[in-house]
C-alpha cells in the first residue's frame, strides 16, 4: 500500500514541477492526512519505511529520500543526491549532485553538500559549512559555521571542524582533534589525537605540525604548526612565536621543574621548524619569530 498520494497543489521550482504530499496512513510520527513537502515524482520519496518530506522541503530531480530519512523545514534535495537509514536534514540546507547522507546524520542551518561528498554515522554538519569533492564525514564529527572539506579529506573519529577552516587535498583528521579559525590543512596531511590546530595555521604535512602533552603545571597539551609568517605555538591562551613562547617560560616558571618540561621542549622546536615555509608568493624561512 502506498503510504502518501499528491494533493494536486504544484509549485514551480527552479524550472520544475514539484507536487505537495498527503500521508495516507500513520507510520513513524507522521499521521494518515498529515500534508508534507514537495517532490518532483514518487521515486524522490520511497513508500517504504518511515521516510518523510516534510513542511515545505523540496526533493527533485534524481534525488532519493529512503529507508527512514527525513527532510524537515526548507531542505532541498536535488541532483542525484541520497538521503537514507536515519538521516535528517533541517533549516536550508541544500544537498545535491550525488551526494550521500545517511547514518544518523544530520545536516542543518545553510549547510551545503554536494559532490560526492558522504556525512554517515553520527556526523552533525551546520552553520555555513561546505562538504563536498569526495569528502567523508563520519564518526561523531562535526563540521560548522564557514569551514569547508573539500577533495579527498576524511574527518571522523569525533573531530571538529570549525570557523574558516578549510580541510582539502588527502587530508586526515580524526581521534578528536579539532581545527579552528582561518586553519588551511592540505596534502596527505593526518591530524589527530586530541591536537587542537588554529589561528592561521597552514599546514602541508604531517611534519608541518607538532603537538606535546600533557606538559607544564597545568597538564595541557602544547600545539606547534607553521603560518604564512612563520611557526607559532599555541598553548591555551597564549599564542606567538617559538621565541615569544620561550621568553614566556622563562618568565613564569624560572627553573622549575615545569619550565625544564618546555626549554627541552622549545630546543627541539628550533631544530624541527628551520625549513622553508609554505609558498605564498614569498620564499621565506622558519625560523620561529617574526620575520
Amino acid at each position: 500500500m502506498k503510504k502518501y498520494d499528491f494533493t494536486g497543489e504544484t509549485l514551480k521550482w527552479y524550472g520544475r514541477t514539484l507536487s505537495r504530499i498527503r500521508a495516507l496512513k500513520d507510520f513513524g510520527d507522521v499521521k494518515a492526512g498529515d500534508l508534507g513537502g514537495w517532490i518532483e515524482k514518487e521515486e524522490n520519496l520511497s513508500h517504504e519505511g518511515d521516510c518523510w518530506v516534510y513542511d515545505e522541503a523540496k526533493v527533485s530531480e534524481d534525488a532519493h529520500v529512503i529507508e527512514n530519512a527525513k527532510a524537515y523545514d526548507r531542505s532541498e534535495i536535488s541532483g542525484q543526491a541520497l538521503m537514507r537509514e536515519d538521516a535528517v536534514t533541517r533549516n536550508d540546507v541544500k544537498i545535491y549532485d550525488g551526494a550521500d547522507i545517511y547514518g544518523q546524520a544530520e545536516v542543518c542551518g545553510q549547510a551545503e553538500i554536494y559532490e560526492k561528498a558522504k556525512i554517515c554515522k553520527n556526523s552533525k554538519i551546520y552553520n555555513s559549512a561546505k562538504i563536498h569533492g569526495n569528502a567523508w564525514i563520519c564518526g561523531n564529527s562535526k563540521v560548522y559555521e564557514f569551514a569547508e572539506v573539500y577533495e579527498n579529506s576524511e574527518v571522523y573519529g569525533n573531530s571538529e571542524i570549525r570557523g574558516n577552516s578549510k580541510i582539502h587535498g588527502n587530508t586526515k583528521i580524526y581521534n578528536f582533534a579539532k581545527v579552528c579559525d582561518n586553519a588551511e590543512i592540505k596534502g596527505d596531511t593526518e591530524v589527530l589525537n586530541d591536537v587542537i590546530i588554529g589561528k592561521d595555521a597552514v599546514i602541508e604535512s604531517s611534519r608541518d605540525y607538532i603537538f606535546i602533552g600533557p606538559l607544564g603545571s597545568k597538564n595541557k597539551v602544547v600545539t606547534v604548526f607553521k603560518t604564512y609568517e612563520g611557526v607559532r605555538v599555541l598553548r591555551g591562551c597564549f599564542y606567538g612565536s617559538i621565541e615569544e613562547f620561550e621568553s614566556k617560560v622563562k618568565e613564569t616558571h624560572k627553573d622549575n621543574e615545569y619550565g625544564n618540561e618546555y626549554l627541552d621542549f622549545v630546543e627541539l622546536l628550533k631544530t624541527r621548524f628551520n625549513k622553508k615555509s609554505p609558498q605564498n608568493g614569498r620564499n621565506r624561512l622558519y625560523r620561529g619569530g617574526n620575520e
